[in-house]
């Protein structure tokens, strides 16, 4: 399977579904509303950005969906398996390039508060099983 099509579903305890999946270019308008509800935990953006930010730019936006999957890979997380439905969470991560090695890679989480209980539960259940 190519990593830019990768997409798995979960069941969780209560029933609904958690679908992770890689991110495409056409989410560039759920990632920005997502950036939103994310910047309303001002901790959230200080841990994830290591500052404030209130926005993203058009061009931030478009460099966060549009990836290569290569040296640089996304995915996302929405409750259920429709494409519209809105973000919750975002993972990524970049190859940090030294000379020729390719053997190290920057890596970011970010979640949105509200179904960050849900999403540490998928955790832990991917953690026993």
């Amino acid at each position: 399977m190519e990593a830019s099509e990768y997409q798995t579903a979960e069941e969780l305890r209560d029933g609904s579904t958690i679908v992770i999946r890689a991110i495409h270019p056409d989410d560039r308008e759920r990632f920005t509303h997502a950036f939103q509800q994310f910047i309303k935990s001002p901790d959230s953006v200080r841990f994830r950005f290591h500052g404030f930010k209130r926005s993203l730019s058009e061009s931030e936006a478009i460099h966060m969906t549009k990836l290569d999957f290569v040296d640089y890979v996304g995915l996302v997380a929405t409750f259920g398996a429709d494409r519209e439905q809105p973000l919750i969470g975002v993972g990524r991560y970049i190859v940090c390039v030294r000379g020729a090695k390719h053997d190290r890679a920057e890596v970011a989480f970010a979640v949105i508060e509200r179904p960050r209980l849900t999403l540490n539960e998928l955790l832990k259940q991917a953690r026993i099983e």
